[in-house]
C-alpha cells in the first residue's frame, strides 16, 4: 500500500488551495506510486486519478520499446544533418533541437517508431481506462529530447545552456475550456483540415468542457528518478479547482497569461508554482494527467539525457459526430503512414486508434 496522502491548506490569492503530496512507491522509494497496466480502471487506480488528476502506469513499453524508439530519435536528427551528427557527441545534435527539446523544422513526426508506440495495446488499454470508453483515437505529436548538462563529455564539461526554462502551463485556454469566449471567426474542432500539419498540434489543445474528460500524457523512455533529471512536474488536485479558479477571475491575475489561444501560462510569481511536484517515473512508465491539471516541466541539470514521447487520446465520437474533418484527418494520417512506410505494420487495433475507418 501507497503513504498517507498528506494534505495542506494554503492560500493562493483569494482562493485556498489543498495541496496534496502524491505518494511514493513502497518498493523503491526513488518513484511515484505507480499502478501496473493490469490495475487499469480498478477502483484503487480511478480514485487515485479521481483525487490527484494523474496517474502513473508502469511497464507501458519494454525497455526494447523503449531503447528503439530512442535510437530512432537521434537517427531522426542524423538524417537531417548528416554531415555534422555524431551520435556520441550531443553538443552536434543543437541542430534538431528547438526549444525545450523538441525535434526542429517540424510539427508533427510520422516514424514507424512513434506508430508502433501508438497501437501499442498496453497503452491503448491503459488510456481507454482512463477516459473510460472503449473507442479512443490516438493524437500525432514529436518527442522530447532535453539533453544532459552536466560533465556532458566525461571530462567535467557543463552546457548550462541546454536547460529548458522552468514552467507550468494549462493546455488549453480557459475562458474558451469552460465556454465564456463565444463569436464569428474563433477556430471550432470541426474546422481542422489537416493538410497542415499544425492542426495535429492544435487539435491537442482545442478542448472544452462539453467534450468530457480530456488528457494529455507522457511516456518516459528512461529512468527520472531525482528533479536534476527534469521532467514534468504537476500541481496535484489542481483539476478539482480548476472552475473555481477560472470563475474567481484569479486566472487574470498577476504575470500569468495565455500565451496565444490554446495555452495558458502561470507567471513565475504566481502562487500556483509553489505547489508543483516532481514526477519520478520508471523507464517505460506512461503518465497520464487530466488536461484541467496545471502541470510544467524542469531543466535537466544532470549527466544524463531525458527522452519522452507526448502522447493523447480522446474519444472517438468527438471524430465521428465531425464527418469532413474526420475523412480529412484519415486521410492525411494515412498518406503519411504510406510515405513513411508503416502500411503494413498496421494493426486492426491501429486502423481504429488512428482513425483510417473514417477515411
Amino acid at each position: 500500500m501507497s503513504q498517507s496522502i498528506q494534505k495542506k491548506q494554503i492560500t493562493s490569492g483569494d482562493m485556498p488551495l489543498q495541496r496534496l503530496d502524491a505518494p511514493i512507491d513502497d518498493e523503491d522509494c526513488r518513484f511515484m506510486q505507480s499502478f501496473h497496466p493490469n490495475e487499469a480502471g480498478t477502483e484503487d487506480a480511478m480514485a487515485f486519478f479521481d483525487m490527484y488528476g494523474f496517474i502513473i502506469f508502469r511497464d507501458a513499453l519494454s525497455p526494447q520499446q523503449c531503447d528503439d524508439t530512442i535510437h530512432d530519435m537521434l537517427e531522426f536528427i542524423r538524417e537531417k544533418h548528416p554531415d555534422t551528427f555524431q551520435r556520441k557527441d550531443p553538443r552536434t545534435w543543437s541542430q534538431g533541437l528547438q526549444n525545450f527539446g523538441m525535434p526542429r523544422g517540424t510539427n508533427c513526426l510520422f516514424r514507424p517508431s512513434l506508430l508502433r508506440i501508438r497501437q501499442e495495446p498496453v497503452i491503448h488499454q491503459c488510456f481507454a481506462s482512463v477516459l473510460q470508453k472503449e473507442h479512443i483515437i490516438v493524437n500525432h505529436d514529436r518527442w522530447l529530447l532535453q539533453r544532459a548538462t552536466k560533465d556532458i563529455d566525461g571530462n567535467g564539461t557543463n552546457c548550462a545552456e541546454w536547460e529548458t526554462p522552468r514552467n507550468i502551463h494549462l493546455d488549453l485556454n480557459p475562458w474558451e475550456y469552460m465556454g465564456e469566449v463565444k463569436g464569428k471567426g474563433r477556430l471550432q474542432p470541426s474546422d481542422l483540415r489537416y493538410h497542415k500539419s499544425r492542426s495535429f498540434t492544435t487539435e491537442n489543445n482545442l478542448v472544452n468542457k462539453s467534450m468530457g474528460l480530456s488528457v494529455q500524457g507522457i511516456l518516459s523512455l528512461g529512468d527520472i528518478t531525482d528533479k536534476s533529471h527534469g521532467g514534468t512536474i504537476v500541481v496535484p488536485g489542481f483539476h478539482k479547482r480548476f472552475e473555481e479558479w477560472v470563475h474567481t477571475g484569479l486566472c487574470q491575475k498577476g504575470d500569468t497569461k495565455c500565451s496565444d489561444s490554446l495555452q495558458y501560462r502561470f507567471g513565475d510569481h504566481d502562487p500556483v508554482q509553489s505547489f508543483a511536484q516532481h514526477v519520478t517515473l520508471r523507464k517505460g512508465s506512461l503518465l497520464i494527467w487530466d488536461q484541467r491539471l496545471a502541470h510544467g516541466s524542469t531543466p535537466n541539470r544532470s549527466s544524463m539525457h531525458r527522452y519522452a514521447v507526448p502522447i493523447r487520446f480522446f474519444d472517438a465520437d468527438l471524430l465521428r459526430s465531425q464527418k469532413i474533418r474526420a475523412k480529412d484527418r484519415a486521410l492525411v494520417v494515412r498518406n503519411n503512414i504510406i510515405g513513411c512506410g508503416f502500411i503494413d505494420e498496421v494493426t486492426d487495433l491501429g486502423m481504429d486508434v488512428f482513425g483510417l475507418s473514417f477515411g
